[in-house]
């Protein structure tokens, strides 16, 4: 099955509501929304069309203005659409504590993609040490990803959910974090983990190889991996392993797996990160280019803003991560060790993606974006030379290396600036705290629907829980849109 999806029928300001095509029929309809410019997403220009809903599936299409409902929704002066896809979802766990996603549906998002590189199973019984499951209070009443989604579905949730199953998850469900290479049997027992989980629904495999211990795995691993995704219909979707100086090698490895395992492949939120570089994003949107000339299935999709987030862990040197986080916290303890790291966090390493240099403003070129306890959130909004300054000190210890500070900040997140235009950099920090984040809102985004289908009531028909190819293939004449569900939201 392409994957598994929960839906829930909300009456909210956006009207989020879940169907899928079915015969007119002059039985009344339990909801009709009337007056709304149905947008298909195809490009087209809106159409003035009613939209007719009973037991659950959208029913019917069109002027509808004679027939009987139980409930009206006047959408006159509204947009009606396809509900939106948020493809890079990070709620794994939130959206076991707040399962209502109002920060999702009254956006219009009423799918979530999760699992990049750490998904919700396998998970070994009693143990998650997901940080994200830490953060959020969740524990795990489950061992598989299948039993994650029969969770969700218990629960209720008003989105439908899909999920990656992460390369990092059965990596170290099968090896922990020590930094070994993975032998032949520890492969295998991973190839069959994933087979597992594409079983129970998952997409696809994802992978994330900035840093320790997704980095660890090599290119042969990943394919081997993927080939088992690849036999139940799934994608590679991969957050490179450099988004720095070996941008150009990191994006010839995504498209070398999904040629080794005969697999489509999407980059994910693909950019150069590196100031350095900045104006040569056309080269690695022609490599892009030139694997699709040649036949394979390779995409991208960059967001809209110019910078990005990730934890503060990920500025410590990769060696130190040797062990998981209470080994590293450890050696953050060891002056010896710190020095070391100091140096290396400075100066860098080879082959290793360091977000200090790649900002070129240095630690000027950070936001704080999210903290935890409350000493430090007078922080949350400011640049980490702005922490520096008020705290004293060595710059790198105040900022990254005391062992203290970095255990209460860790969880969390901070915002880089990065680049995928050409030649020109904007300060659009992905933070919902600041006014840059409206600018954001208002620059353009794809759609899925583009250039697919050719009339509303495909439209509708092809979102969320059409085939799976829709996530990775938008665009293409060659998928066929399907009797699915469908979402809409006003």
């Amino acid at each position: 099955m392409p994957f598994r999806h929960m839906s829930l029928r909300i009456g909210v300001l956006l009207a989020l509501l879940t169907g899928c095509s079915g015969a007119p029929s002059r039985q009344p309809f339990d909801l009709l929304i009337t007056g709304g410019m149905v947008v298909d997403g195809n490009g087209t220009p809106p159409v003035r069309a009613d939209v007719g809903i009973r037991d659950g599936v959208i029913a019917a299409i069109g002027d509808l203005a004679g027939e009987d409902a139980v409930r009206r929704i006047d959408a006159s002066g509204l947009i009606v659409a396809p509900g939106f896809i948020d493809i890079h979802n990070h709620s794994d766990y939130t959206i076991l504590r707040e399962h209502r996603a109002e920060s999702m549906i009254r956006q219009g998002v009423t799918t979530m993609v999760l699992g990049e590189s750490r998904s919700a199973g396998p998970v070994k019984p009693g143990v998650n040490d997901d940080p994200r499951a830490r953060a959020d209070g969740a524990g795990a009443g489950w061992t598989t990803l299948g039993g994650y989604f029969e969770t969700l579905e218990r629960q209720g949730v008003a989105t439908n959910i899909a999920s990656y199953v992460g390369e990092e998850q059965v990596w170290t469900y099968v090896k922990g974090y020590g930094q070994s290479p993975a032998t032949p049997e520890e492969l295998e027992a991973m190839k069959t983990l994933v087979a597992q989980a594409m079983e129970d629904g998952a997409l696809g495999l994802s992978t994330s190889l900035l840093q320790p211990p997704s980095s660890l795995a090599t290119t042969p691993n990943l394919i081997e991996l993927a080939k088992v995704a690849k036999k139940y219909g799934g994608i590679y979707s991969t957050h490179i392993r450099d988004e720095g100086e070996r941008v150009f090698d990191a994006v010839g490895e995504a498209i070398q797996v999904g040629r080794g395992a005969d697999i489509p492949v999407d980059i994910i939120h693909m950019k150069i990160a590196h100031r350095t570089l900045w104006g040569r994003a056309g080269e690695i949107v022609a490599m892009v280019q030139r694997a699709r000339d040649a036949g394979m299935n390779v995409q991208a999709n960059v967001y809209p803003y110019t910078a990005g987030q990730n934890n503060l862990s990920s500025i410590v040197p990769p060696w130190a991560h040797d062990g998981g986080r209470a080994a590293m916290l450890e050696r953050l303890r060891d002056p010896a060790a710190r020095a070391r790291m100091r140096r290396e966090v400075l100066n860098g390493l080879p082959g290793w993606y360091n977000h200090y240099l790649a900002t070129g403003d240095g630690w000027g070129g950070m936001l704080l974006v999210s903290l935890k306890h409350d000493r430090n959130r007078s922080f949350q909004g400011r640049r980490m030379s702005e922490v520096i300054a008020a705290r004293g000190g060595n710059p790198a210890d105040v900022a990254t290396l005391n062992s203290e500070g970095f255990e209460d900040i860790q969880p969390h997140f901070r915002a880089y600036k990065y680049m995928i235009q050409d030649n020109r950099s904007r300060d659009f920090w992905h933070d919902p705290n600041y006014s840059e984040m409206l600018l954001v809102q208002q620059e353009a985004w794809s759609t899925y629907m583009a250039d697919v289908v050719t009339d509303p009531m495909q439209a509708l028909k092809y979102t969320a829980c059409a085939q799976q190819g829709i996530l990775y293939d938008a665009g293409r004449s060659d998928i066929e849109p399907s009797d699915e569900c469908a979402d809409v939201t006003l």
